[in-house]
């Protein structure tokens, strides 16, 4: 998405665009999975061919916008509160407060929200996700984000004049119960001191805590949940909070909304808010920026883990001849590679082909130098 945003064309396996639409992948070159040849054909293609570069990122930024308004329209459909009343009530009713009117009815009225999240460190997605809702929402309302002290999700909200930021810990697993029911009393007490219109939670570990440190609120504000990925959501716990502390859930993307749809959420109604793309904060680079005839750079900024495929890109470039892998460099940010996966890279030859800048905090120069990314 960032890239789309920077006017980069991007080749992306078929797993890799799955959460794009058809109507959304007019700079997007797709792959077979594991197909290295298919890949390895595509990158000499645009390698060869800037005009085509130039012709895709200015689809892809297209797409970008269309992509932008989609979100920004479906975000204020659930903010006006046509997607709370369709919820379909339970048994479970009277734990939901159900004759309290959703806030959301009243679109003059400031609200009091709160955003959730339990990742320590960097956060991936989930920290661009919330801090730019955030970010947008604190114009209108009053917006609290609570998260790890050493979460970069609290640093960069600290830093948004607006937000309110509050160091929140969300320990997970048996062994950490005395740590979890001093959270749980923390987070208590916060919400009980200021009264949230909505709680918007963004992962099953801030779920969990929320729908605890709740109990005894009256009225009790109303909880969205955030998903973002495609873990299973399935069991008896799922079917518990889905109706006893969940009103809403969104989904980052179509094919996330339809896996709801067939989870014990589904009574939810799970409505799709695409992760957004800031086509102000990112836009493309002037085309002296990228141009360099010897070299053709490719990139992602989603970090090294093996799920993001990046090895695929290993793979595909070691069918090319010497001289066509000579014109290719390869720039990940994120996450840095694993011991086994250098090790990895050192075996395959094509270690000085392979830049890891590590985390950054801003992507956008690294960004516009690319030619091409890749998922």
């Amino acid at each position: 998405l960032d890239a789309m945003g920077a006017g980069v064309p991007t080749i992306s396996t078929v797993t890799g665009a799955r959460g794009l639409g058809a109507e959304f992948r007019n700079g997007l070159v797709v792959v077979p999975d594991h197909d290295h040849d298919a890949f390895a054909d595509h990158i000499i293609r645009l390698s060869k061919d800037a005009d085509l570069r130039r012709s895709l990122g200015r689809a892809a930024f297209a797409d970008a916008q269309r992509w932008n308004e989609g979100q920004l329209a479906a975000l204020d459909r659930c903010l006006r509160g046509d997607a709370f009343a369709e919820v379909v009530h339970s048994r479970h009713a009277c734990r939901r407060d159900r004759t309290r009117a959703p806030p959301f009815r009243r679109p003059d009225r400031r609200m009091k929200l709160l955003y959730t999240n339990f990742h320590s460190g960097s956060g991936g997605g989930h920290t661009t996700y919330i801090r730019e809702l955030a970010r947008g929402l604190s114009e209108r309302h009053e917006v609290h984000v609570a998260a790890p002290e050493d979460s970069r999700l609290l640093r960069e909200a600290r830093g948004i004049p607006g937000l309110h930021a509050f160091a929140q810990t969300y320990p997970n697993g048996l062994r950490l119960r005395p740590a979890r029911r001093r959270a749980c009393a923390r987070l208590h007490a916060y919400l009980k001191e200021h009264r949230f219109d909505i709680v918007h939670v963004n992962g099953s570990a801030d779920h969990r805590l929320v729908i605890a440190a709740l109990r005894g609120l009256h009225p009790r504000p109303l909880v969205v949940l955030t998903k973002h990925n495609t873990k299973p959501m399935r069991g008896m716990q799922h079917g518990w909070r889905a109706r006893a502390g969940t009103d809403k859930v969104i989904a980052v993307c179509e094919f996330v909304r339809h896996q709801l749809s067939h989870t014990p959420y589904r009574r939810c109604r799970p409505e799709t808010v695409y992760n957004g793309v800031d086509t102000a904060f990112y836009s493309p680079a002037e085309p002296a920026d990228r141009v360099d005839a010897r070299q053709l750079w490719i990139g992602s900024n989603a970090g090294t883990a093996d799920y993001k495929g990046w090895t695929d890109l290993v793979e595909a470039l070691a069918l090319l001849t010497p001289d066509e892998r000579g014109r290719i460099q390869v720039v990940i940010a994120g996450h840095p590679p694993s011991a086994a996966q250098r090790e990895m890279l050192a075996r395959s030859g094509l270690q000085d082909r392979f830049h890891f800048p590590g985390l950054l905090d801003d992507v956008r120069p690294m960004i516009a130098r690319l030619d091409a990314g890749f998922v």
